[in-house]
């Protein structure tokens, strides 16, 4: 993906506003080290526009796309400052335009339908521009529901919906409805002067308010939470995919109230998401929660329930706290001082029937609150908590890996302090340079997950980096107190900033991932759970299967490894190493002139203590490693040799460990595997595509010093001679 490129993408009707619509673009002032590029395109018969969207996406590695028709002319000169303006002072917006509806309508008149934002000018039947202007934006933008085709601006790369054909009229609303199921806003920006002129005449953009029924199967829980029947219900903010709301439940001011995937909301739920801000959402409920039957939640500022977090029966969570001290009045009517309150409840903390939870309360991750219990103070992570007034009774030691009973307030305030002072247990190490763009998703994939869980610590190593790395790494060192940032004072190289990891890290296991590699949701804390269950490991590998479910395997020796593992051994970001057997390798530079040192230092670890462990899962996202195939701009520096990569660099280090742990029969197997699994799949995509990788000038002479007592080599010779 590039950063630094902006795409119009121009939908050709017939042809007569086109040159004007070109013209209108090539009039833009660029920002400076921007490239803008046009891709035009034609409707085709049978082939609808979702479609040719997407193979626009696969083949653009442009950041920013600008979709609009020929018959819109740009007026704002500075359209493209304005537009990377906004999008970089908020990474959550994802879609913008220049006319939108603040909800789609639900049904037909519904009063949904009036509140729209935006202008633009358009063109009358005397072909003479009008404003046509919506509802006045007051701030800087106002978050709508749906955009209108006159302009879609992007910065994240989402699919369209080709399977839903019937959409082709609603394409734009239906994409905005994409934006928000990822959690990203659309809006409609504030314009000074309208930014564009629709040059067709009658180019009044009234988005229609019967959508097809397909539309409101898809995207009814985005809209509404669906009851017995078909037009009624609560227009939410967001209602996340396989959500469901049960019926008999109340949800009052449902537009503050945020509900992510894989939410179940049980019957008689109550939800009141009343928020003085009108920026603010009242309620907001992460993926993966339970509600059971009967419980309350009420908003004063904010209640926010993390992934995961389970409510049993009758619950009964209030951020409201009256005050009852003057006399005489009814306690209802006395002023209480809780407009501030929030009620924030941790990752997969379980909260048991009957809890009451009242006032401005954090709960902590990964804690049970036991039933009957009433919170009125903080919980820290990891507690079981008891009573009214509530206790904790249990702690967990994250050093020890295991629970502690409490007893008394002397002992918990000794087992906080302690755990202040443990080591983390996993240190998430990032080195980076000049790459701010990949920083940024890769640092938002962590802490989405682990938030300030003390288990972790994320240290990233700027190699002197000139881009805004340093600026983004300031924000969350601010933000985030397991955040910690190392910068070089200059460039001292990739492998001496790698060294910086490994060296400065604290966590009891590191790994050292690529800043543009990304975890799945969940990866972190599976990987945590593997940890603690087998701290005998010293090497855990991460092996990606595209599963939903995590799986742990568990195995001793290099020969187990390398059968199990194989040519993955190369990928630093899939290697988790022990930190104190790291410090025992006597040589760690004795392949400090290859690429591939991780190889010699996870075998070298395992020649020490053999025990291993592997998690599959899905592990990393599709987009992770993107920068191979980046722009230059983004990724300078010489492109490296395939095969002397890995033929020649990673079998030298495996040979140099027959006798010592690997055996004659694995290397064997383990180059046959290299060959059909690793080096064929990419020489094909090299040939095929731009990347880092290039092809040697003496494969055929590297193939055949590695590969000649192979029994299919004269096979294998004839295939890599087409390269």
């Amino acid at each position: 993906m590039d950063a630094y490129e902006i795409l119009f993408i121009i939908e050709q009707i017939d042809g007569v506003n086109y040159q004007r619509c070109v013209n209108s673009i090539k009039g833009l002032h660029i920002p400076n080290g921007y490239v803008v590029k046009i891709n035009t395109w034609k409707k085709e018969k049978r082939i609808n526009r979702t479609q040719i969207y997407n193979c626009i996406l696969q083949q653009s590695s442009a950041k920013y796309k600008i979709y609009i028709s020929e018959n819109i002319y740009l007026i704002n000169k500075n359209l493209l400052r304005d537009i990377l303006a906004i999008f970089e002072s908020d990474e959550t917006i994802g879609l913008i335009g220049v006319s939108g509806i603040k909800y789609v309508p639900i049904y037909e008149n519904d009063q949904a339908a009036t509140y729209r934002y935006g202008e633009y000018y358009y063109l009358d039947k005397n072909n003479k521009p009008r404003n046509c202007k919506y509802n006045s934006i007051s701030s800087k933008y106002e978050i709508v529901q749906g955009i209108s085709n006159i302009m879609l601006a992007t910065q994240y790369d989402l699919p369209w919906r080709e399977e839903l054909p019937d959409m082709e009229l609603y394409y734009n609303v239906s994409y905005s409805m994409e934006f928000i199921r990822k959690k990203l806003r659309v809006i409609v920006p504030m314009q000074l002067k309208p930014w564009c002129l629709n040059m067709n005449r009658d180019g009044i953009c009234d988005d229609g308010i019967n959508f097809p029924n397909s539309f409101y199967k898809e995207y009814a829980g985005y809209l509404k939470a669906l009851s017995n029947k078909d037009k009624t219900g609560y227009l939410l903010y967001s209602f996340g995919n396989n959500s469901q709301i049960m019926p008999y439940c109340n949800l009052n001011f449902a537009n503050k109230i945020f509900i992510g995937d894989n939410v179940c909301i049980n019957s008689g739920v109550r939800l009141e998401a009343l928020s003085s801000s009108e920026d603010i959402l009242g309620i907001i409920i992460e993926d993966g929660c339970s509600i059971n039957r009967n419980c309350t939640l009420l908003a004063a500022k904010k209640i926010h329930l993390g992934k995961y977090v389970s409510l049993s029966e009758n619950v009964y969570i209030t951020a409201y706290n009256y005050g009852y001290t003057s006399v005489g009045i009814p306690v209802w009517q006395q002023k209480n001082d809780c407009a501030a309150n929030e009620v924030n409840i941790g990752r997969g903390t379980r909260i048991e029937a009957n809890v009451v939870i009242e006032g401005n309360i954090h709960i902590g991750r990964g804690c049970l609150i036991m039933a009957n219990s009433v919170i009125k103070n903080d919980i820290p992570d990891y507690c079981a908590v008891a009573g009214n007034p509530s206790r904790i009774i249990n702690f967990f030691d994250i050093q020890l890996g295991e629970w502690t009973v409490v007893d008394g307030p002397k002992m918990l305030k000794t087992l906080i302090e302690k755990r202040k002072a443990a080591r983390p247990v996993l240190t998430i190490g990032i080195p980076t340079f000049n790459r701010s763009y990949y920083l940024k998703k890769c640092l938002k994939a962590i802490y989405d997950e682990i938030g300030n869980d003390s288990l972790f610590e994320v240290l990233v190593s700027d190699n002197c980096s000139e881009d805004d790395t340093q600026i983004i790494a300031e924000k969350y060192k601010e933000k985030y107190s397991n955040f910690r940032y190392n910068r070089n004072v200059t460039n001292i190289g990739p492998k001496k900033n790698f060294k910086i990891i490994w060296e400065n890290s604290i966590g009891e296991y590191v790994i050292v991932l690529g800043d543009d590699d990304y975890f799945c949701p969940d990866t972190i804390y599976n990987l945590v759970h593997c940890i603690y269950l087998h701290r005998d490991s010293s090497i855990i590998s991460l092996l990606g299967d595209n599963k939903n479910v995590f799986k742990i395997f568990c195995g001793q020796g290099i020969n187990e490894f390398i059968k199990r593992v194989s040519f993955i051994t190369t990928y630093i970001s899939a290697l988790v190493m022990r930190r104190e057997l790291f410090e025992q390798i006597d040589d760690r530079d004795k392949f400090n002139d290859t690429l591939l040192e991780q190889v010699y230092m996870q075998l070298s670890i395992l020649e020490s203590n053999p025990n291993f462990s592997i998690l599959y899962g899905s592990i990393f996202e599709k987009d992770s490693g993107e920068s191979v195939f980046s722009d230059k701009k983004i990724d300078s520096g010489n492109k490296e040799n395939l095969c002397h990569v890995f033929i020649q660099e990673y079998f030298d280090i495996l040979s140099s460990f027959l006798g010592h742990g690997l055996d004659l029969n694995t290397l064997h197997m383990d180059k046959k595997n290299v060959l059909e699994n690793m080096i064929l799949p990419w020489l094909n995509i090299i040939k095929n595509r731009e990347t880092r990788w290039k092809i040697d000038n003496n494969i055929i002479e590297i193939y055949n010093k590695y590969y000649k007592s192979e029994p299919y080599y004269e096979k294998g010779k004839e295939i890599m001679k087409n390269f």
